[in-house]
């Protein structure tokens, strides 16, 4: 659903759960990117650190 102001209309309780459930989204998407970044990068560190130490 796109931004409408609905959120203003959340109880105290559902703002929290709305809340938690968005950090939740975000710390798994993090996640997810960091793994599949250190799996293609096979322990080698950050594939920007690679990039440019290779380019020296």
């Amino acid at each position: 659903m796109l931004w409408s102001g609905w959120i203003v209309l959340l109880t105290t309780t559902e703002a929290y759960l709305w809340y938690a459930a968005t950090t939740m989204n975000i710390i798994s998407l993090s996640v997810v990117s960091i793994y599949n970044e250190v799996k293609r990068g096979r322990g080698r560190g950050p594939s920007f650190l690679c990039k440019s130490v290779n380019s020296t």
